[in-house]
């Protein structure tokens, strides 16, 4: 009996699983046993984590006598573009300003690319329209050459003029396949970077003598966000009632403590401490500086945490005199950091700008080595998904003390000025000469915001859910995939209406490759677009064939018979070891076992392996 089987790597099917199948098919047949294998059988796929199962598949074949033919229509392409990756270079997106976004594509063909284009189109929710969204053809960007094999990243700029959902397109010319020429990326443009102060030294009579007066001037310098940020404002007092979430960046301007929550004995805990924490492992941002009402108790202890809280160091009480301002100290300009964002205005020609700014007070930090060993003092800080402190400035006094230190804590990051950051300890604030304050200020608030979360869009099959606005948590939600008008609309239902305990949308099935648009409409008329992008796995690009040898390796085994053909040639006659000749019936047994391969440029039309198990699932994009 002959049977006809596909490879099955192509759609990402489990082909030890398959054989296995198929051997027990052919167990209950009597005489020759043959089982015929069709596909391209990609190095690619070969090299894939599933090969051991397919190699013990194999020897429980040749155990049972089965006589495996292997039928190979493989073959590299000539003109094979891929896009590899569609990527936002920036970690966010700001209305009405410049978004660098990335391009990446490999020439998996055998000849030479030259002076490829690559088309990029820009999607935005329509204002009023029917149709939902809008298409805007953004300059095409050309690539000058890529060799086989090779790959070539461009970069561009896109201004998205107003917040919301948005989507980019980049394709290639045709060629042999046409499946691995497009890519998708989803963005959430935000209106500005929300940023909350809590000013340690408020001063309402006198608001320019607050602690958060310059600090906030320098983030926001209109006041209306034409910076790309907004900021809050609130006094250390009415901290208990924020909600740090709402920010993508949280300063603590010369904070003395956190509220305590205590009983009779005293503090048993800090409920806003413990929420910033999770705020900044959650990815927010966190500036801290010091002055003359911190609380060294608090500090060095809940802080601190033994080396594992936000604060990055120990600290002592504040050296030099801010009111007579007879000595200072200033920033090092041969010890600043070279790579973190907030000190790059003072790289190169700059650094002698360091020099027009004085310190008249700062607090000193106790540097520390992190022990390898948890009982030997504080709990290792990468066991807590925190970094080991980076000093990014030190001071120019005898001892080098840490000016500017820094710490990634787990998704967020935390930089500590050991200083203040209004004029009362140093003339950094004063801006002179011009720039030397706002710019690094600017710079910093923009590297600590919390990002979009990722910057590719997923695979196809990847599972989805969207979290709307709370003003449409109880609209009905319609989808629709990428093949609209071919394929039906989706009802989602609301995203309050599963009762789970958050509002979140939910859908199983992106099989497709392209934009999803996720429409929301309320009875008055309001409605909120969503754009979600799947994209073809890159790898499917890849058609170079393993070729017998390849197979060979991979399988550990040459237990097979080997025919190469050429996709859309006839079958012809098999030769076994021993001369003798096998006719394969194919049209018939594809009628017995329907599983043969869809070849080269057809196969993008497979679907994972999931598919057929995902139905009912819940799905969860980032």
């Amino acid at each position: 009996m002959g049977l006809v089987f596909r490879s099955g790597f192509a759609a990402g099917a489990d082909l030890a699983a398959a054989l296995g199948w198929a051997q027990q098919l052919l167990s209950d047949q009597s005489g020759a046993k043959r089982l015929v294998l069709l596909g391209d059988f990609r190095q690619v796929d070969l090299q894939s984590d599933r090969v051991g199962a397919v190699r013990q598949a194999v020897a429980s074949l040749t155990d049972a006598e089965v006589d495996v033919i292997v039928m190979d229509y493989g073959r590299l392409a000539q003109a094979n573009l891929t896009i590899t990756s569609l990527k936002l270079v920036d970690r966010f997106v700001i209305a009405s300003s410049e978004a660098r976004v990335a391009v990446t594509v490999r020439n998996n063909g055998a000849e030479t690319a030259r002076d490829a284009p690559v088309r990029i189109t820009l999607r935005l929710p329509a204002d009023g329209d029917e149709q939902a969204t809008i298409d805007l053809q953004l300059p095409v960007q050309t690539i000058a050459s890529i060799e086989p094999g090779g790959s070539r990243r461009i970069e561009f700029d896109v201004t998205f003029a107003r917040a919301g959902s948005a989507a980019l397109t980049a394709s290639l010319s045709a060629d042999e396949l046409a499946g691995d020429n497009t890519a998708h990326l989803d963005i959430q443009v935000r209106e500005a970077i929300r940023v909350l102060l809590v000013d340690g030294r408020p001063n309402p009579a006198v608001p320019t003598d607050s602690e958060a007066f310059t600090f906030a001037a320098a983030i926001d310098p209109s006041g209306v966000a034409r910076s790309g940020a907004r900021v809050d404002v609130i006094a250390v007092d009415d901290v208990s009632a924020a909600v740090f979430e709402d920010y993508d960046v949280v300063a603590l301007l010369d904070v003395a403590e956190l509220p305590a929550r205590s009983d009779a004995e005293g503090p048993t805990g800090y409920p806003q401490l413990d929420a910033l924490v999770q705020y900044v492992r959650n990815g927010g941002g966190l500036v801290i500086t010091t002055g003359q009402r911190v609380n060294l108790s608090f500090y060095n202890g809940p802080m601190f945490a033994g080396g594992n809280g936000l604060s990055p160091y120990r600290i002592g009480p504040p050296k030099g005199d801010p009111v007579a301002r007879q000595s200072f100290v200033r920033l090092d300009a041969k010890r600043i950091d070279p790579v973190h964002p907030f000190l790059r205005f003072f790289q190169g020609e700059r650094q002698v700008l360091t020099g027009f700014i004085r310190f008249f007070a700062f607090t000193p930090a106790e540097e520390f080595a992190l022990p390898s060993d948890p009982a030997a003092g504080a709990d290792t800080a990468n066991a807590a998904g925190v970094s080991p402190p980076r000093v990014l400035a030190r001071f120019t006094d005898q001892d080098a003390s840490p000016a500017i230190a820094a710490r990634s804590f787990g998704r967020g990051q935390v930089v500590m000025i050991y200083s203040t950051i209004s004029p009362r300890w140093n003339d950094w604030a004063d801006d002179q000469p011009n720039g030397i304050y706002v710019t690094p200020i600017q710079d910093l608030i923009r590297a600590l915001a919390r990002g979009q979360g990722r910057q590719t869009s997923p695979a196809i099959a990847a599972p989805m859910t969207y979290t709307p606005p709370k003003a449409f948590a109880d609209a009905p939600a319609i989808l629709k995939l990428p093949s609209f008008p071919a394929s039906d609309l989706v009802m989602l239902g609301s995203a309050n209406g599963d009762g789970g305990d958050a509002a979140r949308l939910s859908y199983a099935g992106t099989h497709e490759a392209g934009i999803y648009i996720l429409t929301l409409d309320l009875p008055d008329g309001r409605r909120h677009v969503a754009l979600l992008a799947r994209n073809i796995d890159p790898a499917e690009g890849e058609l170079a064939p393993a070729g017998r040898d390849g197979l060979t390796v991979a399988l550990d085994s040459n237990a097979f018979q080997y025919i190469q053909r050429t996709a859309g040639t006839s079958v012809g006659v098999v030769q076994t070891s021993k001369r003798e000749e096998h006719w394969l019936w194919l049209m018939a047994a594809l009628a017995v076992l329907v599983v043969a391969e869809t070849f080269l440029a057809q196969r993008f039309g497979h679907h994972s392996a999931a598919e057929a198990t995902d139905q009912g699932q819940g799905a969860h994009p980032q």
